[in-house]
C-alpha cells in the first residue's frame, strides 16, 4: 500500500480505487435475450400446449374406439347393407385422419417453437458468473476500502504521538494484509455460493425444457403412428369397397344376361304362338268350308280334317304353357 516505506514518513494514504465493471462483462446481449425470452411466460405456454396435447390424445383415443366399433359393425353387417354403411365409415376414417394431421401439426409447431428459442439462446452461466463475481467483488472492496480508510485516518492521527512510527506502519501493513486475505476468502466463498445457485437454477430450467421436449416428441411419434395405422385401415377399406363393387357389377351383368335370354325365349314363344294361331284359323276356315261342302265329302276325309284341327289345338295349348 506504500504506507511508511521511509522511517518517520506520515504521508496520507488514499483508499484503493474501486474499478467500475465494464459494460461488456455484464453480457448485455445475453441478458436482453433472456429478458425477452421470459421464462415464466414460456412455462405457462408450455403448460397450455401440454394440456392441449393431452386433450387431443384423449379425444383421439375416443375416436379410434368409435371407429373400431363402427368397423366391427360394418364387418358383421349383411352383404346387402355394406354398401349403405361403407361411405359413412370411410368419411369417419377420413375425418379422423384429418384431425390427427392437425394434432400432429400442433405438436410439431409447439416443439419447433421451443426448440428454436432454446437453440438460439446463449449460455447464461458464464455471464451470470462474471456478473456475480464483479458485483460481489466491487461491493466487498468498497466496504473494506471505506473501513481501511477510516482505520488509516485513525492511525495517522495516532502516529503523531508515537515515537516509533515504523512499528505502527508495520502493524498497519500486517493488518491490511490480513484484511485483504479475509476479503479475498470472503469473495471466493460468495462467488462459489452464487455460482452454485446459478448453476442449479440453470440446470433445473434446462431439465424442465428437456422434459417438455421429450414429451412433445413422444406425442408427435404417437400421432404419426396413429396416422400410419389409419392410413393402412383406409387402404384396406378401399380394397374391400372395390371388391364389393366388382362383385356387384358381375352379379348385375349375370342378371342382365339371364333377362336377355328370357326375353329372347319369350319372343320365340310369341312368334310360335302367332304361327300356330294362324294355322289354327286356317284349319277352322277349312273345317267351315268342309261343312259347307259336306254333301260332297266323304266321312273319312271329314274325320281326318277334324283330327288335324285337334292336333293343332293341342300343340297351341302346349306352346302357351
Amino acid at each position: 500500500l506504500g504506507i511508511g516505506k521511509d522511517r518517520g514518513s506520515t504521508s496520507a494514504v488514499e483508499p484503493a480505487a474501486v474499478p467500475d465493471p465494464a459494460p461488456e462483462l455484464l453480457g448485455s446481449a445475453v441478458i436482453n435475450y433472456w429478458k425477452e425470452f421470459d421464462l415464466e411466460s414460456q412455462r405457462s405456454k408450455l403448460d397450455e400446449n401440454a394440456l392441449k396435447i393431452a386433450e387431443n390424445q384423449e379425444e383421439s383415443l375416443k375416436n379410434r374406439r368409435k371407429l373400431m366399433e363402427s368397423t366391427r359393425d360394418f364387418k358383421k353387417a349383411p352383404k346387402e347393407s355394406k354398401e349403405e354403411l361403407l361411405n359413412p365409415l370411410l368419411k369417419a376414417y377420413q375425418e379422423e385422419v384429418d384431425n390427427l394431421t392437425k394434432r400432429a401439426k400442433f405438436s410439431e409447431n409447439s416443439f419447433l417453437a421451443v426448440f428454436q428459442q432454446l437453440y438460439d439462446a446463449p449460455d447464461p452461466v458464464s455471464v451470470l458468473t462474471g456478473a456475480s463475481e464483479n458485483s460481489s467483488r466491487v461491493a466487498e472492496l468498497e466496504a473494506e476500502n471505506d473501513k481501511l480508510a477510516k482505520e488509516l485516518e485513525e492511525f495517522r492521527r495516532e502516529s503523531g504521538t508515537l515515537k516509533n512510527q515504523q512499528v505502527t506502519v508495520r502493524r498497519l501493513e500486517e493488518r491490511n494484509r490480513t484484511l485483504e486475505q479475509q476479503m479475498e476468502d470472503m469473495a471466493k466463498n460468495l462467488i462459489n455460493t452464487k455460482e452454485k445457485a446459478l448453476e442449479e437454477e440453470t440446470l433445473r430450467t434446462m431439465n424442465i425444457l428437456k422434459e417438455r421436449e421429450t414429451f412433445l416428441l413422444s406425442q408427435l411419434e404417437q400421432a404419426n403412428q396413429a396416422i400410419s395405422a389409419l392410413g393402412k385401415t383406409h387402404d384396406s377399406m378401399q380394397s374391400e369397397m372395390f371388391e364389393l363393387k366388382s362383385k356387384h357389377e358381375e352379379e348385375r351383368a349375370i342378371r342382365q344376361s339371364e333377362m336377355d335370354l328370357m326375353q329372347t325365349e319369350i319372343e320365340a314363344y310369341e312368334h310360335r304362338n302367332q304361327a300356330l294361331e294362324r294355322e289354327r284359323e286356317k284349319l277352322l276356315e277349312q273345317v267351315e268350308a268342309a261343312n259347307e261342302a259336306a254333301a260332297g265329302v266323304s266321312e273319312e276325309e271329314l274325320r281326318d280334317a277334324l283330327h288335324q284341327v285337334e292336333l293343332k289345338e293341342r300343340e297351341l295349348q302346349e306352346a302357351r304353357r
